[in-house]
């Protein structure tokens, strides 16, 4: 390789570096002159547009746009639209719930399909927190689980016994050996409570 090409190559690289470096400049200052806003949606499948385009919400309902003023527009068929004045400030991040009016039946049978949705989803938590915490009235233990050791383990999962039952806990014990599992209850009598009074269930 000749003088030549060793420049050429050179200068090269130090654009290359350069260009680089302007892109990344460039998204910074994007990111800096830029806020975000939440949309909480009924019906939750309207459609968003910010100054006659329209915009992708990520899976919570979000969105960046640039800092300055914009005109949203909120809409879906069998709904009236909704329009919404937004100024966005650098580094702001503003929540808006929108609810729809429905024009029609159509319209009334997407909110209901909805709502029994929301109320499902609904259900299911509040099921889990009960089951969470009938678990923990039963066994408190599991509350300090899962406890790992350099030879053992302690877990919590379904009762064998019982495993209908959403209160039953059987402990999982997984050790490397014999002396480790006693090892393990030793662990669990520290902490005020009766091995003999659990269903342990060791691996």
């Amino acid at each position: 390789m000749n003088q030549v090409q060793i420049r050429q190559l050179a200068l090269f690289a130090f654009g290359s570096i350069v260009a680089l470096s302007l892109i990344a400049l460039g998204v910074s200052l994007s990111r800096h002159n830029t806020g975000q806003l939440q949309f909480n949606l009924s019906p939750s499948d309207a459609k968003v547009s910010s100054d006659g385009h329209g915009i992708s919400l990520n899976s919570n309902g979000e969105v960046r746009v640039s800092a300055t003023h914009h005109t949203i527009i909120i809409s879906r068929t069998d709904f009236r639209s909704e329009i919404i004045e937004v100024n966005v400030g650098i580094g702001s991040y503003t929540t808006y719930p929108i609810a729809l009016e429905p024009l029609n039946n159509t319209g009334r049978q997407v909110l209901t399909r909805d709502n029994k949705a929301f109320l499902r989803e609904s259900i299911a938590a509040a099921q889990d927190r009960a089951k969470g915490a009938s678990q923990i009235t039963a066994s408190p233990i599991i509350g300090k689980l899962p406890y790992v050791d350099a030879h053992f383990r302690i877990d919590y999962g379904v009762s064998r016994k019982y495993p209908g039952e959403a209160s039953a806990v059987g402990i999982y014990i997984t050790a490397d050996g014999p002396d480790y599992r006693d090892w393990a209850l030793d662990w669990i009598r520290r902490q005020g409570y009766d091995p003999s009074d659990m269903e342990l269930i060791f691996r």
